[in-house]
């Protein structure tokens, strides 16, 4: 089924996703946000980044919760 879903779920993508999309890696993230960093260095400009683990959140809340 998924297999059947897949290319149609790729397609309909934002260019700018890049997570469980073939073909990119979790590096590209870290390269992303070491560059935003960078960025903002060179030019002087403060920047406040907020992060969150998605994955320790659905460790701690119920599933049909988080999906509610």
């Amino acid at each position: 089924m998924l297999d059947v879903a897949k290319p149609k779920i790729v397609s309909g993508t934002s260019k700018f996703q890049i997570g469980a999309i073939p073909m990119h890696r979790a590096q590209e993230h870290l390269f992303t946000v070491k560059s935003v960093i960078s960025l903002y260095r060179l030019l002087g400009i403060p920047l406040i980044l907020q992060l969150y683990d998605i994955s320790k959140f659905f460790d701690k809340e119920n599933l049909k919760d988080g999906l509610n």
